[in-house]
């Protein structure tokens, strides 16, 4: 069962109303084992793990707790954290992403705070490890001390607009060092020049490349974003954080208009959506599968599509023209075979996908 599912820090709409409804000062969600914490302020709005340690950080080194008055983070918290830290006259170290090289800067360096915008959080004081109680006791002291609300000790932090997107069918030990994606990222990060970034992050386990482009405004850093990729996948609840609720057809539109040949969108029991360059759109409805747990069904659809695309000697920069003229039934396959992937994933416990003999 997915502890996380429609609860807690990962779904935090019900808190929300009830911290409005409530008139409470702020509120707190755990995720499901409480190891990180996201807080809402009076108003509603979401407090993440960014501005949950960017407020900390000022007010620890206005009381001369905050050791070398710097804060550690990992590459993928907002820009617009690192610049208030910067105005705040505070240094930022940046790690990798998790929070064991969080603390192990800490404890290279001899830092007190650290964290990750998920809102796993170190306060070395007192634990070595993410703890969202924590975390929320540390927030509901700094609110006190300070006399003044989470919204007005947080309204410093400016978040730049960001899209992540992972790009498929690629060899990722080459994410960093070919030629090729160096002069992309290169020519994106002159446009953006100092109101934005890009980010590359080879998965662990999967042929993909994570793209993360922060900038001024979301049509920027989705049009970056977009021109990085050839092939999109996304899911209905990605579209809505990152557009506020935008039709999910006219933002996948606006993503193909950018330069990508494929953009595919699951939408949980309603199934899955891939629409063409070309003008190609594919609608799957779900399998007729009984859900054990959803853990690992996005991730396994992405598997699912590299795979298919990866069978058809879809991969790499020599492929893009292939992919741009892709007829239907190539399309239908990729989608056909990605569903089964995650159908048979979440027809058991964990994040557990199939092997390839169980799909044929």
């Amino acid at each position: 069962r997915n502890i996380n599912d429609k609860a807690g820090s990962t779904h935090p709409e019900q808190l929300q109303a009830l911290t409005v409804a409530s008139e409470a000062d702020f509120g707190v969600a755990y995720d499901g084992d409480a190891d990180r914490c996201l807080a809402v302020d009076r108003d509603g709005n979401i407090v993440d793990g960014d501005k949950i340690m960017g407020a900390l950080a000022v007010h620890m080194r206005d009381e001369g707790q905050l050791a070398k008055d710097t804060l550690v983070v990992t590459v993928m918290s907002n820009l617009g954290l690192i610049l208030a830290m910067q105005e705040a006259g505070i240094k930022t170290v940046q790690t990798g992403v998790g929070d064991r090289y969080v603390l192990e800067a800490m404890l290279e360096g001899g830092y007190s705070l650290g964290g990750e915008q998920s809102g796993h959080i170190i306060a070395k004081k007192y634990a070595t490890t993410g703890d969202g109680i924590l975390s929320s006791l540390l927030l509901a002291r700094m609110v006190k001390e300070s006399g003044r609300d989470l919204a007005d000790l947080t309204s410093f932090i400016k978040r730049l607009p960001q899209t992540l997107i992972n790009v498929g069918g690629v060899d990722r030990s080459r994410a960093n060092t070919d030629p090729a994606v160096q002069e992309a990222v290169a020519a994106a990060e002159a446009v953006l020049g100092n109101t934005g970034r890009v980010l590359l992050r080879p998965s662990g386990t999967e042929p993909l490349v994570r793209v993360m482009v922060e900038a001024a405004t979301q049509e920027e850093a989705d049009s970056i974003a977009a021109s990085l990729a050839d092939v999109v996948k996304v899911s209905d609840e990605d579209i809505e954080w990152l557009t506020g609720g935008a039709p999910i057809d006219e933002v996948v539109d606006r993503w193909l208009g950018m330069g990508p040949s494929l953009v595919v969108v699951t939408r949980g029991k309603h199934g899955s959506l891939a629409v063409t360059s070309s003008g190609l759109r594919f609608t799957k409805t779900p399998g007729d599968v009984k859900v054990v747990d959803t853990v690992g069904a996005g991730d396994s659809f992405m598997g699912g599509i590299i795979d298919a695309m990866w069978g058809m000697g879809l991969r790499g920069a020599d492929a893009r023209e292939t992919l741009r003229a892709l007829p239907e039934e190539q399309v239908r396959a990729i989608v056909d075979r990605a569903s089964a992937v995650s159908d048979v994933t979440v027809s058991r416990k964990g994040a557990n996908p199939p092997w390839a003999h169980e799909l044929s």
